[in-house]
C-alpha cells in the first residue's frame, strides 16, 4: 500500500504486508493497523489516541510519531530494530533481541511477551507498567532507569550493573526480580508482591518501602534519606553478600537473618 499526496486516515482496520508513506504526506491511524512486512516512507504515520499499530517486519519509515496518551505500537516480529522515537505504550511480542538504539521514553506501559530478549541501550524512562512476561527477558545494563508504574516479571530480568528508580506519584508494586541498586523515590510507597533481591545499593529516598508478607534480601548497603523500610509480623528480612556493615532502621519483623560477616 503506497500512500502520496497529503492527509490521510485510518478509522477502522487496516491490514497490508507493505506500507510506505511518501514524501509530503502525513497517515493518521486512529483504528488498528498491521504492517506485517514493511513500514517505509519519507513521510509521517502518526499515532492517534486510540491507533493500535503492529508492526511485524522493518520500521524504516522517516517519522513515527507515536507519543499520543493511548496508543500503542507492537512489535510482533523477529529481532526488530525498534524506531528510535518517543513511545506511548510500547509492546514487544515477537521473538529474538529487538534492538532498542535511541528508545528512552516510554511514557505509558512496556510489556514484553512472545519470546523476546531486548537489552537497554541508555537509560530509559517509563511512564507506566513494566512487565517482564513469561518466556521473555529483559536486560537492564549499566544505565540508569526510572518507572512510574508497576514492575512486573514473570520471565528474566537481568540487573547488570544497572540503577532502578521507582518515582511514581501513586502507590506502586513491584514483583520477581533481583535488582543490582533500587530506589525508592514514591511519597504514595511501593510494596513487595514477591520475595525481592537488592545486591547493590537500597536507597529509601520518599515513601514506604513495605515488604508485607515476603522476604527482602539485601546483599549491599542500605541507604535511608526520607523514606522508610516498614515490616510487619509477617515480613523477613536478610541481610547478606560480603559488603560493609550497614545499619537498619528500627522495624518489625517475622524472621530476621544476618548473614554478613561484617555484620549490620
Amino acid at each position: 500500500l503506497n500512500l502520496n499526496g497529503t492527509t490521510h486516515t485510518n478509522g477502522g482496520t487496516l491490514s497490508t504486508a507493505t506500507l510506505a508513506v511518501g514524501s509530503g504526506a502525513t497517515f493518521t491511524n486512529n483504528g488498528t493497523l498491521t504492517s506485517s512486512t514493511a513500514l517505509s516512507g519519507a513521510g509521517t504515520l502518526t499515532q492517534g489516541a486510540i491507533g493500535i499499530l503492529n508492526i511485524g517486519g522493518t520500521a524504516g519509515i522517516t517519522a513515527l510519531n507515536a507519543s499520543a496518551a493511548g496508543n500503542t505500537v507492537n512489535y510482533t516480529g523477529a529481532g526488530q530494530t525498534v524506531a528510535p522515537t518517543v513511545y506511548h505504550h510500547l509492546t514487544l511480542s515477537g521473538s529474538g533481541a529487538p534492538i532498542l538504539t535511541g528508545v528512552s521514553a516510554i511514557n505509558g506501559n512496556f510489556t514484553l511477551s512472545g519470546t523476546v530478549t531486548p537489552v537497554a541501550t541508555t537509560g530509559m524512562a517509563f511512564g507506566g507498567n513494566l512487565t517482564i512476561g513469561t518466556g521473555t527477558s529483559f536486560d537492564a545494563g549499566s544505565f540508569t532507569h526510572t518507572l512510574k508504574g508497576n514492575w512486573s516479571n514473570a520471565g528474566t530480568f537481568t540487573a547488570g550493573t544497572s540503577t532502578f528508580t521507582l518515582n511514581g506519584t501513586s502507590a506502586q508494586t513491584m514483583s520477581g526480580s533481583t535488582f543490582d541498586n533500587l530506589t525508592i523515590n514514591n511519597a504514595a510507597g511501593v510494596s513487595m508482591l514477591t520475595d525481592e533481591t537488592v545486591n547493590g545499593t537500597l536507597t529509601l529516598t520518599s515513601g514506604a518501602f513495605s515488604i508485607g508478607a515476603h522476604t527482602l534480601n539485601l546483599n549491599g548497603a542500605l541507604s535511608v534519606g526520607g523514606g522508610s523500610l516498614v515490616g510487619s509480623a509477617s515480613s523477613n528480612l536478610v541481610v547478606g553478600g560480603s559488603g560493609a556493615s550497614t545499619t537498619l532502621p528500627a522495624i518489625t519483623l517475622n524472621n530476621f537473618t544476618l548473614n554478613r560477616a561484617s555484620g549490620d
